[in-house]
């Protein structure tokens, strides 16, 4: 069993200590790669280390781009009036437009250890 860090946005820490958000997504570079089902991950906030969520890795989902994921929207958290249009031009402004067009897309289903 592995153990990762991540950091994310104080907005996504709120969902996943609410457990509305259960799936982390991130592109399939180097690191997430290495992840497998049962592994431990800390997403802490940016900007603010002391405040975290320790949780266990329980499935694993791949896509091979951003259209696949918008086909698969279920596993992101969207305003209902997001278009395709507004949520592609989020994700390119957090993980960078030329990564994401190069990159796979992977969906990391967690359970929070309390």
């Amino acid at each position: 069993m592995n153990n990762f860090c991540y950091k994310v946005y104080r907005k996504v820490y709120d969902n996943m200590l609410a457990e509305t958000k259960k799936v982390e997504i991130r592109l399939l570079n180097e690191k997430s790669s290495k992840i497998k089902i049962g592994d431990k991950i800390k997403f802490s906030v940016v900007d603010d280390e002391n405040t975290y969520l320790n949780v266990k890795v329980t499935n694993l989902y791949h896509f091979k781009n951003i259209e696949d994921l918008w086909e698969n929207k279920n596993f992101i958290i969207l305003d209902k009036e997001t278009s395709k249009e507004e949520f592609v031009k989020l994700f390119y402004e957090i993980f960078g437009e030329n990564e994401v067009k190069t990159h796979t897309i992977i969906g990391i289903e967690f359970e929070i250890i309390k």
